[in-house]
């Protein structure tokens, strides 16, 4: 399927910018009209000038090589792989081209067409697969927690112990943590992209594909679930040890749990595309993938380093030291170990620039309000002193 314009004919697209559809051709907007071909059209071809187009397996929006024109594999997203939900992308082209020079541009020893026009206008976007899912979960601990009071006098140090018995059980709602179903992107990466805002997506509408690139997921969601507990079981963790360490009378500095678990009282799954632009620079036959959070401008990638200016660098700053060592102490020993020391930091603190995003964690997924406690019990067992001599002054 193809987005013409009723207009005049040429391929409508999402305009991010615009929030609505758009003719780059007349500049016109919500003119769209969709264009199926017949069933007996091989959908291998392109519908618009028959060029053979290159699928791959997941693929079900993509642009065709010959006309340009974005085409959508509708029926690659039927019944079980209809999305639920999609993200429309909010940040457009020319602004993640503003961000990504406002990043690099001013660093010293990227190559420079990093932020040229010529490399940039090959930045692609896509609608990533991702599955979300939902746990309604219950934390349990049952223990032992100590607070721990300590002082000094002259001769002695103090460790007053007071245990308590603790029971807690929180109700803690987890929504929409998410994971990539797609194989070409990385997992780590589409990660640190997180979050994205679903306050801001809507039911799936073929029409934000035109203009992009977009794949089917690749994975079920069963075979993926398992990286969706261990980013709940993480922050689960997190929220439980907040709760234990807060005693009615006291924070406890120590626990052992008899009992410590959560468990998962009901679980939903969707799917979903997300906005991800992706921007592949290649420097000396390697590749440095950047990705853009499609909705927040948000950047994940590492940049390369011209090597050639960090060592002509490099050596200069190594003669500047060489020289001023020569000079104060009238040693070319001196000068010679100078010129290496400095050139030597100066390139193993520059050979390499990374620049990556902020790291999430499923805490940004807890309901809001949703943390519940069922249960908080604390009760005194013992106290006790124990005391240990300090060592003697020295005069």
């Amino acid at each position: 399927m193809i987005y013409r314009c009723k207009n005049c004919g040429g391929n409508a697209v999402y305009s991010p910018e615009k929030g609505t559809m758009f003719c780059p051709s007349c500049e016109g907007t919500d003119c769209e009209e969709p264009y199926i071909p017949s069933e007996s059209a091989n959908l291998l071809l392109c519908p618009n000038c028959g060029g053979e187009l290159p699928l791959e397996k997941f693929t079900s929006a993509l642009k065709c090589p010959f006309c340009d024109n974005y085409l959508i594999l509708d029926e690659r997203l039927e019944g079980a792989y209809q999305p639920r939900m999609i993200a429309p992308f909010r940040v457009g082209m020319e602004e993640v081209k503003t961000k990504i020079r406002e990043r690099f541009g001013k660093m010293k020893f990227v190559p420079k067409d990093l932020v040229s026009d010529a490399k940039l206008d090959g930045m692609q976007g896509w609608y990533v697969p991702f599955w979300f899912y939902d746990y309604d979960t219950e934390l349990i601990f049952d223990g032992v927690c100590t607070h721990v009071k300590t002082w000094k006098d002259e001769k002695f140090e103090y460790a007053e112990r007071s245990d308590y018995d603790v029971h807690r059980n929180l109700g803690v709602n987890f929504r929409k943590l998410p994971v990539d179903a797609s194989d070409a992107m990385p997992d780590s990466t589409m990660d640190l992209l997180a979050p994205f805002h679903y306050d801001d997506t809507v039911a799936y509408d073929s029409r934000l594909l035109s203009g992009f690139y977009a794949e089917q997921y690749n994975q079920s969601s069963t075979a993926l679930e398992e990286r969706a507990k261990k980013l709940m079981e993480s922050s689960a963790n997190t929220i439980l040890n907040d709760s234990i360490s807060k005693g009615p009378e006291c924070n406890y500095q120590e626990n052992n749990a008899v009992n410590r678990r959560t468990d998962v009282k009901s679980r939903d799954v969707q799917f979903g595309l997300m906005p991800v632009w992706k921007y592949d620079y290649i420097y000396h036959d390697q590749h440095y993938p950047f990705y853009i959070n499609g909705q927040t401008g948000k950047i994940v990638g590492d940049t390369p380093v011209d090597k050639t200016k960090v060592l002509l660098c490099s050596a200069l700053a190594g003669i500047v030291l060489a020289l001023i060592l020569y000079f104060a102490m009238n040693s070319i020993p001196a000068a010679i170990i100078g010129f290496f020391i400095a050139g030597g930091i100066f390139a193993g603190t520059n050979l390499r620039q990374r620049m990556s995003g902020n790291t999430t964690t499923a805490m940004t997924y807890v309901a809001d309000s949703s943390v519940k406690v069922n249960l908080s019990s604390d009760r005194f067992i013992t106290k006790r002193l124990d005391k240990k001599p300090l060592p003697p002054k020295q005069n």
